[in-house]
């Protein structure tokens, strides 16, 4: 008998498309218009043009996340920081996966010395993005004002394994070593700064702070005299690093969507041109590795993840895009093994385990898909994502009933604000499962309270 040729890259990209996108949907989705957003009293007369016209054009359409982030950034410029903070806590509510808008955020509320909404604020970014450094290195220097000292020394060492070029990383940890008492382990630090950045005046400031802790005034003397009062310069992600511009995520929204509809080409030139821009974005390489996998191209596909990978070999992003690229171009022993680096490094995250039920159902193993499904939903249950991938298993497996109850519970703890999609898909199940009127139209109340007119729509 003729044996039947393996599917190409194409082929199976358009097998495992649905679920790919699925796990990109988690990185961000629908949310709900953030509440009407007041001027400070006053702002006339300052004679702040911009910020008003930021301001009208945002009441005009609150639900455009770029108007938000407008006037973040111009409230920051004009040392606006209660509006600021509003701005990017609106722009956080209708992009609740992005760890940007938390982030700048938490800079407003430091600027109006807020320490413990900034805590929260930094705690929020590191949580959507743990190589997200610049929060890190917040979060380190507040829990060192607050006397944390292992708290500081975690954060700062974060700082240091996610940018192992930047002196801040180090800087932190020679402050946490001097409120230790051990100079000898502040000296070393600097050091190490110093190497990074020699220009930085005010690292020869804590090299002499630091050596004369030590008890070497002789050594200290030329560092404190070349950088009297000089302060710290911490460094600062660029604006395209630090920030997903709004621009940006509909450039990378456009090029999901030609992904999806298999438009290969289309989509590899958009992820190209937010590369263009963001040359070291983990998103976008992730995605056009993929897409590029799917192509045909895959030894440029992995050619683009090596790089990131060497310098943060555990990243959950990172990996999975690999997993997915193995997994269409065939090499499933070795998407299982990289999914299995994600599951062992970070057996608390869903995203591993999802991804690992996925490469159970392609190889038929639906008894570990479902386990695998029961793990993310159990580590994560708070995620719309974790509860909606254990629902389909069992709608597949035609326990609807289970579905229905599993969503329904899973709404009650959901972080943040389920996408209308979610809730669409929550009805389906509970008409799949026999859910009465009553049950289903609660269900549509809720979606309305986060949705409002966008859920008119649903119907129980």
């Amino acid at each position: 008998m003729r044996r039947r040729p393996p599917p190409s890259p194409r082929a199976r990209w358009q097998a495992s498309a649905a679920a790919w996108l699925v796990w990109l949907a988690s990185c961000g989705g629908g949310a709900p218009t953030p509440p009407a957003l007041a001027l400070p009293a006053g702002l006339e007369s300052v004679g702040r043009r911009e910020v008003r016209e930021a301001h009208a054009a945002l009441v005009a359409a609150p639900g455009d996340v770029n108007r938000w982030v407008r006037l973040g950034r111009l409230a920051e410029r004009n040392a606006l920081a209660p509006l600021a903070r509003a701005a990017f806590e609106g722009a956080a509510a209708l992009q609740p996966k992005a760890a940007a808008w938390p982030y700048r955020s938490g800079i407003a509320a430091q600027d109006s010395l807020d320490a413990a909404a900034a805590r929260a604020a930094y705690e929020r970014a590191v949580a959507l993005d743990p190589n997200h450094a610049a929060a890190w290195r917040r979060l380190g220097q507040l829990a060192l004002e607050d006397g944390q000292l292992d708290a500081a020394r975690a954060a700062f060492t974060a700082v240091d394994r996610l940018q192992p070029r930047w002196p801040d990383g180090p800087a932190g940890l020679a402050l946490v070593a001097l409120a230790a008492d051990a100079p000898a382990d502040a000296v070393k630090s600097v050091e190490v700064a110093l190497r990074r950045r020699p220009d930085l005046v005010g690292l020869r400031h804590l090299m002499g702070v630091a050596l004369r802790a030590a008890g070497r005034m002789d050594e200290a003397a030329p560092h404190l005299l070349a950088a009297e009062g000089a302060m710290l310069e911490w460094s600062e992600l660029p604006a395209d690093l630090a920030t997903f511009e709004a621009g940006d995520a509909a450039l990378l929204a456009e090029a999901d969507a030609r992904a999806a509809a298999a438009e290969l080409g289309a989509a590899a030139e958009l992820y190209r041109r937010v590369l263009a821009r963001r040359p070291r974005d983990g998103r976008a390489t992730t995605r056009l590795a993929v897409v590029l996998a799917a192509a045909g191209q895959g030894g440029e596909a992995l050619a683009l993840l090596e790089p990131l990978l060497d310098e943060t070999p555990d990243n959950v992003a990172l990996l999975l895009g690999r997993a997915t690229v193995e997994q269409i171009l065939g090499q499933t022993d070795a998407a299982f093994a990289t999914a299995q680096r994600v599951t062992g490094a970070h057996p608390n995250l869903a995203d591993g385990w999802i991804h690992m039920g996925e490469l159970h159902l392609s190889r038929g193993d639906l008894g570990a898909a479902r386990a695998a499904f029961e793990r993310a939903y159990a580590v994560e249950p708070f995620r719309e994502q974790t509860s909606a991938r254990l629902a389909r298993d069992l709608v597949r497996a035609r326990e609807a009933q289970r579905a229905a109850q599993v969503l329904e519970e899973a709404l009650q703890r959901v972080d943040g604000a389920p996408s209308l999609e979610h809730f669409k898909f929550v009805l389906e199940v509970q008409r799949l499962a026999g859910r009465a009127v009553p049950v289903r139209q609660r269900t549509c109340d809720a979606a309305r309270r986060f949705h409002g007119a966008a859920a008119r729509e649903l119907q129980p």
